[in-house]
């Protein structure tokens, strides 16, 4: 990364900031237009700037997520497989907010997003629990001829 310093009306590469920690705007590659320059791979460093842009974008997802995960909690797939997409989908989007995105949120921000998705995991492993269980005694009927 790099910073643009105004000089002469003229725009010159000052230094390079590769080696901070900061918030990438915009997706890899994305082209900003600035005082008719082009910019590549704008970078936040400042974490008072970043912190609405994240908080944003991380609801944004979240909101996604959650019309995901209901979509898939209310399928009727037998096999369990949308459980465990759920469950993986999960997973995926903690990992990503506790490595990623973490010291931009407040605390209240994450209790309430991790709230959320800790009672629908709950409830995915629940149905799958409950799915597995049924397949089981399934299997012992059709073994045996009879239920136990």
């Amino acid at each position: 990364m790099y910073i643009i310093k105004e000089s002469y009306k003229i725009y010159e590469i000052v230094n390079d900031y590769d080696g901070f920690e900061g918030f990438m705007l915009g997706k890899s590659g994305h082209i900003f237009k600035i005082k008719g320059q082009r910019i590549i791979n704008i970078k936040i460093i400042n974490k008072d700037l970043a912190a609405p842009l994240v908080k944003k974008v991380i609801f944004n997802k979240y909101e996604s997520l959650i019309k995901m995960l209901t979509e898939l909690l209310t399928t009727d797939d037998d096999t369990g497989t949308t459980l465990i997409e759920a469950l993986n989908r999960i997973e995926k989007f903690r990992q990503l907010v506790k490595n990623k995105y973490r010291i931009y949120l407040e605390k209240k921000e994450l209790d309430f997003m991790a709230r959320e998705l800790r009672n629908m995991q709950n409830e995915a492993k629940r149905r799958y629990l409950e799915l597995s269980n049924n397949y089981y005694y399934k299997n012992e009927i059709n073994k045996s001829g009879k239920a136990r």
